[in-house]
């Protein structure tokens, strides 16, 4: 609104009947009336600049978000949610309800990975753009004695960091058959934590499972197999959280709503045909709940920053076309309220440059004052960068004197007709005007 009402003004001040200049008419008056519209316009380009400060630091937080190693590819991900139907669930409550083997979930993957395309498939408690919700208690066995402390944990099958392309950084993927002990992998994150600067693989640790419906809390060792690098599963800004994925072979364990991933090139509709058909026979049941592309689900999680970053991108280029139209406007009635004392110099021997120089040195002028009236707009929009508000922006001082000078480059570049205009003045013409 306050960019609204300072356009505005040069506006006014045009439609006063005193001072606009009319065509075959050329005054030197005036003089405060040009100096009274060229304000508003330096307010106008100040606020440009403040406005592309932070329409720069919003865009460079999106482009660095996209950025971000995530930890996995998703683009060629579907992942595949399954939950039970209302009579199972019921049965479940009651207790009379067996839980599904870990071989009926790995059969159902073998059917996903046997469609054509599907590279892999495998199921798992993590998969993209859903937040793990299991969690435990971890803590070293041997040397120093440490408390425990609360992680996540992902059940996967032994194949899942193949099927999510996750980069494995020390030690070995999870054994096909078992090993007889309880696999561990962990994430970055919490092997520097536990482990900083050694090697955590066939290191040994207490995992402790918290009670929960009934069942009591109990302790198992599980052995370190690998480390991966962290996974952000819950999108592009999530922050990595300690996290460990187990095998679920040899486990005894129940999922209402088991998950599975698909890498490949499979369009999700095939791959619902197929998991709705497969959960009849395999989960009977199960019923397939949603059937979600990778890519899709990524374009998702960047909503709202990428209507952030549109937003941001419109309301600056609204403010330089009010600003620049405002400066051209601005220098266009001073060029035509000094067409005589600009003949006068023509006829004293002003070369062309020169008198463009007039003007251009009148935008530069008005824009290096612009530039040092948004001074006072830096410490608030740095402010606003480390707040959660505008979602943890970057600023750079560079940056931001880089915009302000990209405004005055801008401004002079504007000012070229104008110039021109203002060279190319006739004198005999100008006496006729008289």
């Amino acid at each position: 609104m306050l960019t609204l009402i300072v356009a505005l003004i040069p506006s006014l001040g045009f439609m006063s009947a005193n001072t606009v200049p009319r065509m075959g008419y050329t005054t030197t008056a005036n003089r405060q009336s040009g100096l009274f519209l060229q304000v508003p316009v330096t307010l106008q380009i100040a606020f440009c600049i403040g406005t592309w400060i932070l329409a720069g630091m919003i865009v460079s937080s999106f482009l660095a978000l996209i950025h971000v190693p995530i930890g996995y590819d998703p683009s060629h991900l579907t992942v595949v949610r399954l939950g039970m139907t209302s009579n199972s669930l019921t049965v479940t409550i009651g207790g009379q309800h067996s839980s599904p083997e870990v071989a009926a979930l790995e059969g159902f993957a073998d059917q996903l990975r046997a469609i054509p395309g599907a590279k892999s498939a495998s199921y798992a408690t993590g998969v993209p753009f859903v937040e793990p919700a299991g969690t435990l208690e971890i803590q070293r066995i041997g040397g120093v004695s440490e408390a425990p402390r609360v992680i996540s944990e992902i059940m996967a099958s032994p194949n899942y960091l193949g099927s999510m392309g996750i980069r494995m950084l020390q030690g070995v993927r999870f054994s096909p058959h078992g090993i007889g002990e309880q696999e561990i992998i962990l994430n970055q994150t919490l092997a520097k934590e536990l482990w900083p600067g050694q090697n955590p693989t066939n290191q040994t640790v207490r995992l402790i499972t918290p009670a929960f419906s009934g069942i009591h809390a109990h302790a198992e060792n599980a052995i370190v197999v690998g480390v991966i690098e962290d996974l952000r599963l819950s999108g592009y800004a999530e922050t990595p959280e300690p996290t460990i994925i187990s095998s679920i072979r040899g486990m005894s364990f129940f999922d209402v709503y088991p998950m599975f991933v698909v890498n490949g090139s499979v369009s999700p509709e095939t791959i619902k045909e197929v998991a709705s058909k497969e959960a009849t026979s395999l989960l009977p049941n199960y019923h397939v709940i949603s059937v979600d592309s990778g890519r899709s689900q990524a374009d998702a999680s960047l909503g709202k920053e990428k209507q952030r970053t549109y937003f941001a991108l419109a309301g600056g280029m609204i403010m330089a076309f009010v600003a620049y139209i405002g400066l051209y406007a601005a220098l266009t009635y001073y060029v035509n309220t000094r067409r005589r004392e600009l003949a006068v110099r023509i006829c004293l021997g002003a070369s062309p440059w020169t008198i463009r120089k007039i003007v251009l040195s009148r935008a530069a002028w008005c824009a290096s004052a612009a530039v040092l009236m948004s001074l006072p707009l830096w410490p608030l929009l740095s402010h606003l960068s480390s707040s959660d508000y505008l979602g943890r922006l970057a600023w750079s001082t560079a940056d931001a004197l880089l915009m302000a000078l990209t405004c005055v480059l801008l401004s002079v570049l504007v000012s070229l007709l104008p110039a021109m205009a203002a060279a190319s003045v006739s004198p005999s013409e100008v006496l006729k005007e008289q």
